[in-house]
């Protein structure tokens, strides 16, 4: 309520209950100096200043300012207003309802999991075909990749969500696209009349440099989204960075020593890389 100093100057008092008032006196004890907003819709309507810990279930709200009264009062009374938002009770009236199943949320876990498993099937696919037996290696590269997500995610407990799937996919779009610039390159060495290891080593070192960048510039996005993001998005980040990392070891380390056994162990003239 509005009340006013010997004065005349009008101030806010307010009172506390038992529960409210132990945790006033708590608040302002621990940040006695500080401002304290006092916010409606988020949005701030008065920022005072705790001059002390405030103990005894009443507070008094200054308004203060060299002003005409009657613009402090007019203050005061729209600080009330703010304070007692809460207390007023609004009625309640229905205008739709409905009922949602418990086989919703499976649904939907069913259809992201499909939508998983039949992406990344079909970039198998495209591999065997375009790229025959290098694609082999490089499907072998994308299946270590979710084999490893997935398994970092379930080491940490973490719950996969659509917005993981999500991260899921894109980590193998990520993967793809560094097969793509590997294997290009090897086609290149090979077109330069290189044997298999010459094209293999160059392929893998011209290829380095375009992986990595795109690999550091999607892992900055992910932490933008990790530190000011929650919920789905949060996931979405965590899967994110998880995957960048896992591609990044896969596609350039583990499938160049896949093309190391391969040419160690059978000797081959030339790499089948679909030319």
């Amino acid at each position: 309520m509005v009340l006013f100093e010997q004065q005349g100057e009008p101030y806010v008092s307010l009172e506390f209950d038992a529960t409210g008032a132990r945790q006033f006196e708590k608040v302002t004890e621990e940040n006695t100096g500080e401002y304290m907003a006092i916010m409606l819709d988020d949005e701030v309507s008065s920022a005072p200043i705790i001059n002390e810990k405030i103990g005894g279930g009443r507070a008094k709200i200054s308004m203060g300012g060299n002003r005409p009264r009657q613009e402090i009062l007019n203050e005061a009374q729209a600080l009330v207003t703010v304070l007692t938002h809460g207390a007023y009770k609004a009625p309640v009236h229905k205008i739709h309802d409905y009922e949602v199943g418990p086989s919703l949320g499976q649904d939907t876990i069913d259809s992201g999991i499909l939508s998983l498993v039949v992406g990344v099937a079909l970039v198998f696919l495209f591999m065997l075909v375009y790229y025959r037996g290098s694609g082999l290696i490089a499907v072998a590269g994308l299946a270590l990749n979710v084999l490893f997500t997935v398994a970092i995610l379930i080491g940490f407990n973490a719950a996969l969500t659509m917005p993981g799937m999500a991260g899921i996919v894109l980590t193998v779009g990520m993967a793809v696209d560094a097969n793509v610039l590997i294997s290009e390159r090897i086609r290149e060495e090979i077109r330069l009349g290189k044997g298999p290891r010459a094209s293999m080593e160059a392929g893998y070192k011209n290829a380095f440099s375009a992986i990595l960048d795109s690999n550091l510039t999607t892992a900055l996005t992910g932490i933008i989204l990790l530190n000011y993001s929650s919920g789905a998005v949060y996931g979405f980040a965590v899967t994110l960075l998880i995957g960048i990392v896992v591609t990044f070891v896969t596609q350039v380390f583990i499938t160049r020593l896949i093309y190391d056994w391969y040419i160690d162990r059978f000797r081959p003239n030339h790499l089948s890389i679909g030319i």
